[in-house]
Parts: C-alpha cells; sequence; structure tokens
C-alpha cells in the first residue's frame, strides 16, 4: 500500500512539473531517456548474441553503458532523434507490458 501511495505521488509530481515547466523538464529528462534507451538496446543484443542473461555479464555492462552514454549525447545533440528515443522507450515499454500479461493474441 505504502509503494502504491509512493508511486501516485511520483506520479502527481511529475505530472505538475511536466505541466508547468514542460518544455524546460523534457530537455532535461531527453537524455535521461536518450541513456536508458541505449543502456537497454546495448545490454539487450550483448544478452542475444552471446546468450547469458539480461546484464549477467560485465560485457552487457559496458557495452550497454556505451550505447547509454552516445544515446545520451544523441538526443542531446539531435532533438528529432532524441523524440524518437523517447517514442521507441515507450512503444517498447507498452508493447513489453502488453507481452508479460500472458493474455497476448496474434
Amino acid at each position: 500500500m505504502l509503494s502504491l501511495l509512493f508511486a501516485a505521488l511520483f506520479a502527481l509530481v511529475l505530472g505538475l512539473a511536466f505541466t508547468f515547466a514542460g518544455y524546460r523538464v523534457f530537455l532535461v529528462m531527453l537524455p535521461i531517456w536518450g541513456f536508458f534507451a541505449g543502456f537497454w538496446l546495448g545490454a539487450e543484443a550483448t544478452t542475444l548474441i552471446f546468450g547469458a542473461g539480461f546484464l549477467a555479464t560485465t560485457t552487457g555492462w559496458v557495452i550497454g553503458f556505451i550505447l547509454g552514454l552516445l544515446g545520451a549525447v544523441l538526443s542531446y545533440m539531435f532533438y528529432a532523434l532524441g523524440v524518437a528515443l523517447v517514442a521507441a522507450g515507450f512503444g517498447w515499454a507498452l508493447g513489453a507490458g502488453r507481452w508479460a500479461d500472458g493474455r497476448h493474441r496474434f
């Protein structure tokens, strides 16, 4: 119950920040989202290539961190690419959540 309360308060604070300072907050959040998208891409690619678990090897962490930094820099330097990275991250999260619920149908 307490974790739900903290999640709701976090969502409320984030929503208020986007409401009253949306563009400035988005410019700060864009490289952060780019980092996480690049980190996930590098770690997942390492998992698929070497067959180890997700973030189970040091190689996965290093490649994920390098691609994460690249994603953050590119999303800051190229605004349109950053928006595409954020959209891809949201799309991946929605797809992964839909797939994980066990009721997916084709």
